[in-house]
């Protein structure tokens, strides 16, 4: 079987990095040989891998970490592999140069799950002309010539490529499923996430005048401060997510960019009522007909659909009985399928 070899910026506990281990275990699970090369500065999975998975260390210290990190996969990231994939626009030129060393011998892959001009450079801080120098990088990466796969249609518009195929994100039903019936206590719940996309402030605004007038859960590890009458919770396992949106009977999702949003179709399959923001790639399954969709960076209306919500129990219903129909058609084994098609129309 073919092989495929995934140079990361390193590990971390992002929802990209939870969906590239998952491409990783769909396909060495159908008998693809897979390396994913970590810098041993970020080297610790954040989520569990296949244990038939190599995991490629390279040792990397002193100064300059991440650009001696990118110097070393711009002379070895294609090293033996059939396939080499990018997925984060810092990788596709040391690929590119990798593979040109190497007689193009690999075949390249760019998968992309956000549009990174705008959800990396656009939201850092940093001198004007460093982040115009860098946006128009991150663009550039789009032309080199990779196969390139997107999680979302959004992502595909932003860039503007109608070769891009689109391959979107599946969730674990093992994990994400709802009870046969919804809790009977009326609960808010919304994932606290630090960041300048991930809106938790605007949610913290939304929900001062419901403050212990209705339980309202957070799910967030311990950097994120929770405010009296919020109940902090922290994830211990995947498991543990799933629990968190049982319980939830509204969830709220502030993000003011996403390249796809795993957490309002998670919480559907759950059978939460879902509002969210019109942040991207979210329009790849959200509709008005699941969810309440509002603007970004909009508490007032965020307020007002938690309201609505309350009020109005037979629309809690519609939209829990629909969003349930969604998330059906978005599992986690439905995209491995898809991304076994992609792959092995890559190396054919």
């Amino acid at each position: 079987m073919p092989s495929l070899s995934i140079p990361l910026v390193g590990f971390d506990a992002s929802g990209g990095t939870r969906v590239i281990t998952q491409v990783a275990n769909c396909l060495v699970a159908n008998g693809w040989d897979v390396e994913i090369v970590v810098p041993s500065y970020k080297a610790t999975a954040s989520f569990p891998l296949d244990k038939r998975i190599v995991l490629k260390v390279v040792p990397i210290s002193g100064r300059w970490q991440m650009f001696r990190y990118l110097l070393w996969l711009a002379f070895n990231a294609t090293q033996g592999a059939d396939v080499c994939m990018a997925t984060y626009y810092l990788t596709p030129y040391p690929i590119f140069f990798a593979n040109l060393l190497r007689g193009w011998r690999s075949h390249l892959v760019y998968f992309i799950q956000h549009y990174e001009p705008l959800s990396q450079v656009q939201t850092k801080s940093a001198p004007r002309l460093i982040k115009r120098m860098l946006y128009l990088f991150a663009c550039s990466t789009y032309w080199l010539p990779f196969r390139q796969v997107a999680v979302s249609s959004w992502i595909k518009d932003q860039i503007g490529r109608q070769s891009i195929m689109v391959l979107p994100n599946g969730i674990d039903t093992s994990i994400f499923y709802a009870d046969n019936q919804p809790a009977s206590a009326t609960v808010i719940g919304a994932v606290g996430r630090l960041g300048p996309t991930k809106g938790f402030p605007i949610f913290l605004e939304a929900i001062q005048p419901l403050l212990g007038q209705v339980p309202i859960h957070v799910l967030s590890d311990a950097s994120v401060l929770a405010p009296d009458g919020v109940k902090h919770i922290q994830p211990t396992d995947p498991a543990s997510v799933g629990v968190f949106y049982r319980a939830c009977t509204l969830f709220v999702f502030t993000s003011t960019l996403e390249g796809f949003g795993l957490p309002p179709l998670e919480a559907m399959a759950c059978g939460a009522a879902v509002i969210t923001t019109d942040c991207g790639g979210v329009r790849q399954y959200a509709t008005e007909e699941n969810s309440i969709i509002v603007p970004v960076d909009d508490a007032p209306a965020i307020q007002s659909a938690i309201e609505r919500l309350l009020a109005d129990p037979d629309l809690v219903a519609r939209l829990r009985a629909n969003g349930l129909a969604t998330a059906a058609r978005f599992s986690l084994d439905h995209t491995c399928q898809a991304y076994r098609e992609f792959f092995a129309g890559v190396v054919q």
